[in-house]
């Protein structure tokens, strides 16, 4: 599928370890404004899930979908999501959800090699856009509904 070339967006580049990946999704999260899509494969990170739980409280819609063998690991945040009101929903297809995206308002798309883990943040070398473009985040949008629909 051939899609149109998106050279005028506006892109912030981090890189890990240590690189304010984190940081950088928080900030995104926390200036969202009415929605949140996550297509996650590992979501082990506390303090982005804090982030989405007290943007969650401001109003903000949120879906999570997580890859169903990472969402049964020890440190998954998957319940702490789900027990504070917020819709996740795990893959039941054959494979991986290997996807590692976030659309914050339909317009600021998140998306990289970055896992939102600690591991992701302190050890391994990983890459992590942000890139505001309607266009382009509609794109990823389109491939997260998609999925959440294929999803019980």
């Amino acid at each position: 599928m051939l899609f149109p070339s998106f050279t005028g967006a506006d892109v912030d580049v981090y890189f890990s370890p240590r690189g304010y990946c984190e940081a950088a999704i928080i900030c995104q999260i926390t200036s969202s404004q009415s929605t949140i899509d996550i297509a996650m494969y590992s979501f082990t990170s506390e303090p982005i899930a804090g982030a989405l739980v007290d943007a969650r409280n401001r109003g903000v819609f949120i879906r999570v979908l997580l890859d169903t063998q990472q969402a049964g690991s020890r440190y998954s945040r998957v319940d702490y999501l789900d027990e504070n009101g917020i819709e996740v929903r795990v893959e039941d297809w054959s494979g991986y959800m290997h996807h590692k995206f976030a659309v914050i308002d339909s317009s600021t798309l998140i998306v990289g090699s970055y896992n939102w883990t600690a591991n992701a943040e302190e050890s391994n070398n990983e890459n992590l856009l942000i890139i505001r473009d309607d266009s382009l985040s509609m794109v990823f949008l389109d491939e997260f509904q998609g999925m959440w629909d294929r999803v019980d």
